[in-house]
C-alpha cells in the first residue's frame, strides 16, 4: 500500500507538472506534447488508486482479476493516446486557458473508465467501512473524504472537455485532499 500511495503521488505530481507546462505552452505543437503527457498521469491515476484501496482494504486476492482489467484499459487507452489521433483531436482555446483538450473518439470510452474505477474503489471503502472501529474506521473514513474532494472535483475537468464552460477548479482540490491522507497517515498509521 506505501508503495502504491507513493506510485500514485508521483503520477499526480507528474500530471500537474505536465499541466503547468501546458499552460505556458509557446505553441500548438508543445501544448499537444504536454498534454499527451497529463493524460498519461490521468490515465494512470484511477488505475493506482483503485489498486492502492484494494491493498488497504486487504482484499488483493478477491480483486487480482478486476485490476488485470483496470490496468489493460490503462495500457490501451496510453496506446491510443500516444500513437492515435482518437483520444486528443487537438488542442484549442477555451475559457482563460491558451490550449485546451478537443477530444477525440476515444475520450468517452476513458471517461467511463475514469468514473469507473473510481466509483468502484470508493465502493469498496464504503463497503469496508460497515463494521468497523477504531484506527481502521477513521483511516477509511478521511480516504473517503478525500476521495470527494479529490476525485468529486476532478468532475469540473471533465465537464469542460465536453463543452460545459465551468471553469476546471478540481485541480485545487487534490492538494488538500492529499493533505488528509497525509493527515490520516499521521495520525491514524494509515
Amino acid at each position: 500500500a506505501n508503495q502504491l500511495w507513493a506510485l500514485f503521488t508521483f503520477v499526480m505530481s507528474f500530471a500537474f507538472f505536465s499541466f503547468v507546462n501546458l499552460l505556458v505552452s509557446k505553441n500548438k505543437a508543445d501544448a499537444i506534447f504536454w498534454n499527451k503527457f497529463l493524460y498519461i498521469g490521468f490515465i494512470l491515476l484511477p488505475a493506482f488508486f483503485l489498486h492502492f484501496i484494494i491493498e488497504i482494504v486487504n482484499i488483493y486476492n478477491e480483486k487480482k482479476t478486476v485490476l488485470s482489467y483496470v490496468y489493460t484499459c490503462a495500457i490501451l487507452f496510453i496506446f491510443v493516446l500516444v500513437f492515435t489521433p482518437y483520444f486528443v483531436v487537438d488542442v484549442a482555446p477555451k475559457l482563460s486557458f491558451a490550449y485546451w483538450t478537443k477530444n477525440g473518439p476515444a475520450y468517452p470510452f476513458y471517461t467511463t473508465y475514469f468514473f469507473a474505477a473510481v466509483s468502484y474503489a470508493i465502493y469498496l471503502l464504503l463497503k469496508s467501512l460497515k463494521g468497523l472501529t477504531g484506527y481502521k474506521r477513521e483511516q477509511i473514513k478521511y480516504l473517503l473524504i478525500a476521495c470527494a474532494m479529490g476525485f468529486g472535483g476532478s468532475v469540473s475537468n471533465f465537464l469542460l472537455n465536453y463543452g460545459l464552460p465551468l471553469y476546471p477548479y478540481g485541480f485545487y482540490l487534490v492538494p488538500p485532499a492529499l493533505l488528509i491522507v497525509a493527515y490520516a497517515i499521521v495520525r491514524y498509521r494509515l
